[in-house]
């Protein structure tokens, strides 16, 4: 005993930062994190900048009206009006009691909310690594790593913000749940109740289900080890306990979970699509989306290098072209990702420093159960995340686990996966300066070797690689594509090359310090400036691809005026638009008029299945099916040119993009009285009907056959008296 200890006095003496007082410590912990924070988050802080992707303009477009009508009443609106003819928006309100994310909202009055949870996810992940007895300086070095992950800025650039949360609040989940563990207090459990609560609300329930299978991982041995060492009364009395701290993480997360239980059978991810095809039947034997829909964004086996080499598969499907070769493109941006997903806006990239002592980690503390179960579960989560190409794996949980069916996107995955990783590389580097000398180094020679190895191999044969995306030979003329395979490998040999050097000199200071040729605290300075230029580049090469603009003018930015949108403005609000072409998808037009068409992750089922199979493909000349769109009440349509209907009459013009806006005649008001009922015997049957030109929804009303047909004399005529949010009356 006396030699070990005599042993790690040695090997640290030299670490002035073991001396440093425990207050002085956490204070520099905190100012480290916070100079990281407050560099990459300057543009928002001192700027007021905010960003404009994707997702934050489909959420201002899609509650712009109706929360407008809120500020004007004061009466809070269940129902959203705005995209696909009206959907349910009562699931998403949160009630406000006390509790850290109601904190924050109050706070992002005067610091912006993303700055506050990335400090957040760092002080927490810091006080998971100080708990674990990590040394504080390790703490801090993949605690600045975190923050610098370039895949959190693609979720801030995008507007991914509950799944930011979620991601944000995981280290606390696992602290709090190993404090829980260690301890099995009462305290402890309703700690963790209340921090597991605050995952719960963020309402991302992906997320909250990667971090119930990573607790699963680490904690499911060790709790049925109380029961086989006899300890039944300890193991009965934690059980009991984590059912109470369950409980009180449903009670604070009832609404808006209860809320959002209910609505689910009756959304997209609910598992009820009407059977039009083959397609739909894995969505209703699984209870949730379509196996091919779950799958879609699946990482590809060979994308796992891009988590060390940034742009191996090119980058971002809008990447910025940096190259040499072709000069007159240098600063555009080009479809640079050739991957397997339809297509990339984000770096699933981690490093390759970290990712070295990441396996240093594992196997230096391969005998800590929660080392051990730690790597067990980075290795499974990769291999979820293959999807696609790991379908017998990805399907036992798509039918078998509660709610799994539910999610979508294998890939995202990798962001617990990083996380777990980022834990592994600080026991690594801890193991490193702790046990590592010229003795008992083998192991880190053989890993640095192989990594090198790697990174040469990739940059010498970087000439075998197809550099095709699915559809590249489809879309792109010869020529074009041609260009494109070598500006892509122009892409992998940089950050190959970037990758070769960084290991090269990683390896020289670590074999420094292991022929004690520095000293320990030397090390940790350079370790952290090695780790900080790699993933500061890597960051800031993903923060320039967010849009960014000032918070006030993001609206007036994005939301220009023009004369469709004049004339919208001045229409009552008593029917809907449709917008086709390639605005089809968007919530832009849903900022000025009710549409029937739009953007959400969780539509409801029946606006998808219409979308599906009835809005197009009708037996028309333009394949729209009127006959739906007048029963939608859609009174306005925008299309990319004309279209020369003697029911459609042009009402306003635009030529950037070009745009006519017309209005549809033959739409039916909010209510009508109809002629007869027909019956039929399934949901399909009155799919087909509907698809039918010859149908008519003036006329007649297609029900199941559990309701009987009648007719009626259609005479008579209904008039909204009050349309809100809320009610029609």
């Amino acid at each position: 005993m006396s030699k070990a200890k005599t042993k790690v006095t040695e090997k640290t003496s030299g670490n002035l930062f073991d001396r440093v007082d425990s207050k002085l410590k956490y204070i520099i912990s905190v100012a480290a994190i916070l100079i990281a924070l407050i560099n990459m988050f300057s543009p928002y802080l001192f700027d007021n900048l905010r960003p404009t992707g994707s997702d934050v303009v489909a959420s201002k477009g899609e509650t712009k009206l109706y929360l407008d009508w809120q500020k004007s009443t004061g009466e809070k609106a269940l129902w959203n009006p705005n995209i696909f003819g009206g959907m349910p928006i009562y699931a998403r309100i949160i009630p406000q009691i006390i509790h850290f994310d109601t904190l924050i909202n109050f706070l992002n009055s005067f610091v912006y909310w993303a700055f506050l949870y990335f400090f957040v996810g760092a002080i927490g992940l810091f006080f998971l690594l100080v708990y674990k007895k990590i040394p504080w300086y390790v703490g801090v070095i993949i605690s600045v790593a975190f923050i610098l992950l370039p895949d959190w800025q693609a979720l801030l650039g995008d507007g991914h913000y509950t799944k930011l949360r979620a991601i944000m609040v995981l280290p606390w989940v696992v602290l709090t749940f190993s404090y829980f563990f260690e301890r099995k207090t009462w305290f402890s459990a309703v700690l963790f109740g209340f921090i597991y609560s605050w995952m719960f609300r963020t309402q991302h329930f992906q997320i909250v289900f990667y971090s119930i299978l990573m607790l699963a991982f680490l904690y499911i041995y060790p709790f049925v080890k109380l029961f086989v060492e006899k300890k039944y009364n300890e193991g009965l009395m934690f059980a009991l306990k984590l059912i109470a701290a369950l409980i009180l993480t449903v009670i604070t997360s009832a609404q808006p979970f209860l809320s959002i239980k209910e609505y689910a059978p009756y959304s997209t991810r609910g598992g009820n699509p009407i059977e039009m095809d083959e397609k739909q039947s894995t969505a209703r034997e699984s209870g949730g989306v379509s196996l091919d829909y779950a799958i879609q964004w699946s990482l590809a086996p060979a994308e796992v290098f891009d988590f060390f080499i940034q742009r191996f598969h090119g980058g971002l499907s809008g990447e910025t072209y940096d190259g040499d070769k072709y000069p007159e493109y240098k600063g555009q941006r080009i479809p640079g990702y050739w991957g397997q997903k339809p297509f990339s806006g984000n770096y699933h990239y981690f490093g390759i420093t970290l990712l070295i002592f990441a396996l240093i980690g594992a196997i230096t503390y391969r005998r800590d159960y929660f080392v051990s179960a730690l790597t067990v579960f980075s290795g499974f989560t990769i291999l979820l995340s293959f999807g696609e190409d790991l379908t017998w794996l990805y399907k036992l949980f798509y039918y078998y686990i509660p709610f799994f069916s539910k999610f979508r996107a294998p890939s995202m995955i990798a962001n617990i996966t990083f996380i777990s990783l980022l834990i592994l590389a600080a026991y690594g580097i801890k193991g490193f300066l702790e046990k590592y000398s010229i003795n008992n180094s083998k192991q880190v020679f053989i890993i640095l070797g192989a990594v090198l190895v790697f990174g040469l191999g990739v940059y010498l044969f970087k000439d075998l690689f197809s550099y095709l995306g699915k559809n590249d030979l489809k879309v792109y003329k010869p020529e074009v594509v041609n260009i494109l395979k070598e500006m892509r490998q122009e892409f992998l040999a940089a950050d190959a090359l970037k990758m070769i050097i960084t290991v090269i000199v990683l390896a020289s200071f670590m074999t420094a310090f292991i022929f004690k040729k520095i000293r320990a605290d030397l090390f940790v300075i350079i370790l952290l400036a090695i780790v900080f230029v790699e993933i500061f580049s890597a960051n800031k090469r993903a923060s320039e691809k967010i849009e960014l603009n000032n918070e006030a003018l993001v609206e007036e930015s994005v939301f220009k005026e023009n004369d469709i949108t004049n004339y919208l403005k001045n229409q009552t609000k008593d029917a809907r638009l449709l917008v086709l072409g390639r605005e089809f998808q968007s919530n832009h037009y849903s900022y000025f008029y009710p549409t029937i068409n739009g953007y959400s992750a969780i539509k409801m089922q029946t606006i998808q299945d219409a979308n599906d199979y009835l809005l197009f493909g009708a037996n028309t000349s333009e394949n729209i099916n009127w006959n739906f769109i007048n029963m939608l009440g859609g009174r306005f349509i925008i299309a990319d040119g004309m279209i020369n209907k003697p029911f459609l009459t042009p009402k306003a013009y635009l030529n950037d993009p070009q745009q006519v806006l017309f209005e549809n005649s033959s739409a039916l008001p909010k209510a009508w009285f109809v002629k007869e009922t027909k019956t039929f015997g399934s949901e399909k049957e009155i799919m087909m009907q509907m698809k039918d030109t010859s149908f008519s929804p003036m006329n007649t009303a297609l029900l199941l056959n559990h309701y009987q047909a009648n007719k009626f004399t259609g005479v008579g005529s209904v008039k909204p008296i009050t349309i809100s949010p809320n009610k029609i009356l």
